[in-house]
């Protein structure tokens, strides 16, 4: 017999929105998700000029589904205001905590969103789970080399919506998904 799948992940597209954003850094603003390092964003079609889609001040994008898409930066230069290894990650609460033992399977899509001042494409992006909600008045290192699932690819595509996806065993009662690139500069390539 076929089980069937649930999302564990609430609101996965971000179009469940408090309200539209009108700048940047706002991706508090979509319904269970949070800000764990700088300052990620949300863009939707509601939104003014700057956080629009599919036009705003990244890259001219439609949403892969919907009519919202996150933004967070996968890498910033050594030498850059924020240091070595900084990361924007986003962050959500799970449904229900994952079953230890149980296989999971992963997806999301993501788009390079190339601009003459925020030009570095990355590889790594990938997905953390937690045991614990994260604190999301701090930001947050999550650069520990080791999410669940991640893309070795550096994403270069500025067109077309890239899947990155993997299994994973549960090994903990995980309660909490984060998003973003989680190695160190020195294991990233650009």
């Amino acid at each position: 017999p076929l089980k069937a799948q649930m999302n564990l992940v609430p609101n996965p597209s971000f179009e469940d929105v408090a309200f539209c954003p009108n700048g940047l850094g706002q991706i508090n603003l979509a319904n269970y998700w949070n800000n764990h390092g700088i300052t990620p964003d949300l863009f939707c079609q509601c939104s003014p000029s700057g956080v629009n889609v599919p036009d705003n001040v990244l890259n001219y994008q439609f949403a892969n589904s919907n009519y919202c898409m996150a933004g967070l930066i996968t890498f910033i230069r050594a030498n850059g205001p924020s240091g070595p290894d900084a990361r924007e990650y986003i962050g959500s609460e799970l449904i229900q905590p994952l079953v230890i033992g149980t296989k999971y399977y992963f997806s999301c899509y993501i788009n390079y969103a190339f601009n003459q001042t925020n030009n570095v494409a990355s590889n790594k992006f990938g997905m953390k789970l937690l045991t614990n909600i994260l604190d999301t008045s701090a930001n947050i290192i999550l650069t520990d080399n080791e999410p669940m699932v991640f893309s070795d690819s550096i994403i270069t595509d500025t067109l077309s919506w890239v899947k990155i996806q993997g299994s994973f065993l549960a090994d903990s009662a995980y309660v909490y998904i984060a998003l973003g690139n989680f190695f160190v500069d020195n294991q990233t390539d650009t």
